[in-house]
């Protein structure tokens, strides 16, 4: 009746980016693979947070810098309004094109 929405909290301190790496793909040159795991260690659903990717130099200077909303990386049968549940890990997997640029290195981060 009132029209109200209540979002999910949205508590980035309570996820945790698990096992980051990013590699070369091996048959496409400038393509690099991110893999990571996304931790809620929330006791409740959260919000599916932005994930910010900074490709880095050989001196930690930004390269390249991308957010990803929920609906770049989240799998197809992942619906987002519905957040990560309490203690769940998802598995991310997203495929970067570097636009000829020599990367070191990485910084991935969960934001709101």
């Amino acid at each position: 009746m009132l029209k109200c929405t209540i979002e999910l909290p949205k508590d980035a301190n309570k996820l945790v980016i698990d096992d980051a790496n990013l590699v070369e793909d091996g048959e496409y040159e400038g393509l690099l693979i991110l893999t990571s795991t996304l931790v809620n260690q929330a006791t409740h659903v959260q919000a599916y947070p932005r994930l910010e990717l900074t490709l880095t130099d050989a001196n930690d200077q930004a390269v390249l810098r991308r957010t990803f909303a929920p609906a770049e990386y989240l799998p197809a049968n992942i619906v987002a309004a519905s957040g990560i549940a309490a203690g769940k890990e998802l598995p991310i997997k997203l495929l970067i094109t570097a636009d000829h640029q020599t990367v070191s290195g990485y910084r991935l981060f969960v934001n709101y």
